[in-house]
């Protein structure tokens, strides 16, 4: 009695019109019979006729059958809740991520959080609740974080994103001396800077972020790590 947009809805009925055919409607709308019996038998019931949930907001709807000969009708409530699904799943800062929602209020104010940080999106679910928009990863700690999508009457769903760490250096080559500065995303706390597996300073990460110089200890000619 309660499930997503996209979901298969099986409808059992009796006591309708003698070996008539029925139609299926979903809050007054006429709808497609995915599968199962399109009418009754001879003493007027039905079963396994599977009807596949339109487009349609959060809440109740009413889905009702009619007999096309006898008129007799019958119903029953159907609640649709919200869901949500991303791609990528997986990346670092920067990332751009489609979001995919049904289920929603009517054009509703959208906000998007990950891993507890706000990220604008400036949209609005259509009439029927659903939505169709991209947002950009910030910079967050390396792991798994939680992407809700809330709209403005707290209808909400959640899906699990998960970040990566990068790093550059700059410059590339140069001389024992030379200054490099590195930086990276994806990383918390304190981070260590190897040259070499050797520590030569350490950064503070903050939101995933750090940034930290060092100079180029003496070294063979060559490339470092």
């Amino acid at each position: 009695t309660r499930g997503n947009v996209g979901d298969e809805l099986e409808i059992d009925g009796v006591d309708f019109g003698n070996n008539e055919y029925f139609t299926v409607r979903y809050d007054g709308d006429a709808i497609d019979i995915d599968d199962g019996d399109t009418r009754t038998n001879s003493s007027g019931d039905f079963s396994n006729t599977i009807v596949i949930v339109p487009e349609s907001t959060a809440g109740t709807h009413t889905v009702t059958v009619v007999g096309n000969t006898s008129s007799a009708q019958a119903e029953a409530t159907f609640t649709v809740e919200p869901e949500m699904s991303i791609s990528p799943t997986s990346g670092s800062a920067g990332t751009q991520v489609a979001v995919i929602g049904t289920g929603f209020g009517n054009q509703r104010d959208i906000t998007v959080t990950i891993g507890g940080s706000t990220v604008p999106s400036g949209q609005r679910s259509n009439s029927n609740g659903s939505m169709n928009f991209t947002f950009t990863v910030p910079s967050l700690s390396a792991g798994t974080h939680t992407v809700t999508v809330r709209d403005s009457s707290n209808n909400s769903a959640s899906a699990q994103f998960s970040t990566d760490s990068t790093m550059n250096i700059t410059p590339t080559t140069g001389t024992a001396g030379t200054e490099v500065t590195v930086t990276g995303t994806g990383y918390s706390g304190t981070v260590l800077i190897l040259y070499d597996g050797t520590q030569q300073t350490t950064a503070q990460a903050s939101n995933g972020v750090f940034n930290g110089t060092f100079q180029v200890p003496p070294s063979a000619a060559g490339t470092h790590t």
